[in-house]
């Protein structure tokens, strides 16, 4: 089995198409009623900066689990990478459900 090369991993990819990319178009969540929210990737990397700070500065402990309950949504996705983000720098442990989130995400290339 071949190891996953960290530029691929899904931080790494929202890192990159922030830099390259930051305008575009990334999530898109219905509101309900015909509205549509749309994410570009600064937003995208904005908001997931801002949770992972926001966790951060709850006090959990390294290694601590951390559970979203939640639809699928651009914010599931946006909280998970929040994790993520954490426990690459040693914060916490999440695992994502075998489906992984509904959102739409459009094509970047």
């Amino acid at each position: 089995m071949n190891a996953v090369k960290q530029e691929s991993l899904a931080l790494q990819r929202l890192y990159h198409w922030e830099r390259t990319v930051p305008s575009r178009i990334a999530l898109s969540q219905p509101m309900g009623s015909g509205v549509v929210r749309d994410f570009t990737w600064a937003q995208v990397a904005d908001e997931v900066r801002r949770m992972a700070a926001h966790l951060k500065a709850q006090g959990w402990e390294p290694g601590s689990k951390v559970a979203i309950l939640s639809k699928n949504c651009a914010w599931w996705l946006m909280s998970d990478l929040a994790i993520w983000k954490q426990e690459r720098s040693g914060g916490w442990h999440t695992r994502p459900p075998a489906g992984g989130p509904a959102c739409r995400r459009p094509q970047t290339d």
